[in-house]
């Protein structure tokens, strides 16, 4: 199988789910939330495969929120937490992978590492491009609330913003150390993330998954379920 065929997003599919999901109305941020996770966690974490997994996502839900009538704010409001707490492990993956790839350097270049943190830098940008694009497309009711929401968050900021800016703010401090935060600040930019470091985030992302899946568990167990990504 080719790394095309192999990464490619099952769009129909993805967005069947997770239209299913937000019609069943019942959690619909945990739902949305773990679906957008298990779709990344099975491929590499590239910038153009982590958009359409959003997009196919939020194109569902808001085909499954339109059932809800006068509930379509909403659940659609739910939806797009969910979408960006699993932006938030998606973010922590990428700079596990990162800090791999900086403790190789054989196997990675500057350019490779840079350009990663040029896609983690620019999740949450991604994330609100694709609400407002997504609500482009939407009835007008549907639309306002998404335009709404995608401006919101570019006035008060998404958690994937800042759970980016923590791991970066980590990531150069570290490299401060090392001596090689100007190597990695001089690199071009244009080169394309290695496959390799993308594929590495898949993997750490269903790490942290697992991780987080045990951890809901335990406190639903002791009568607590908090939301994922709080």
């Amino acid at each position: 199988m080719s790394d095309a065929q192999e990464n490619k997003v099952n769009v129909e599919s993805l967005r069947a789910a997770a239209r299913d999901a937000v019609a069943a109305g019942k959690n619909v941020q945990d739902q949305i939330f773990k679906l957008t996770v298990d779709a990344l966690q099975e491929g590499g974490l590239e910038k153009k495969r982590v958009k359409q997994v959003v997009q196919s996502v939020l194109e569902g839900a808001r085909e499954g929120a339109e059932r809800h009538g006068e509930q379509l704010k909403a659940v659609l409001s739910e939806a797009v937490t969910g979408l960006d707490s699993a932006l938030v492990k998606t973010a922590s993956a990428t700079k596990l992978a990162i800090e791999e790839a900086a403790g190789h350097l054989r196997d990675y270049t500057d350019h490779d590492i840079k350009r990663a943190l040029d896609d983690l830098e620019g999740l949450e940008e991604t994330f609100i491009d694709v609400v407002s694009d997504v609500a482009k497309s939407s009835s007008e009711l549907a639309s306002r609330i998404l335009q709404d929401l995608a401006s919101h968050a570019r006035n008060s900021g998404t958690a994937v913003g800042r759970q980016a800016t923590e791991s970066l703010s980590h990531l150069r401090a570290q490299w401060r150390r090392t001596g090689r935060d100007t190597v990695i600040a001089g690199a071009d930019a244009a080169k394309s993330v290695s496959v390799k470091i993308a594929r590495a985030a898949g993997g750490f992302l269903s790490g942290l998954a697992d991780t987080l899946e045990g951890l809901g568990k335990s406190t639903k167990n002791n009568g607590n379920g908090d939301k994922p990504g709080s």
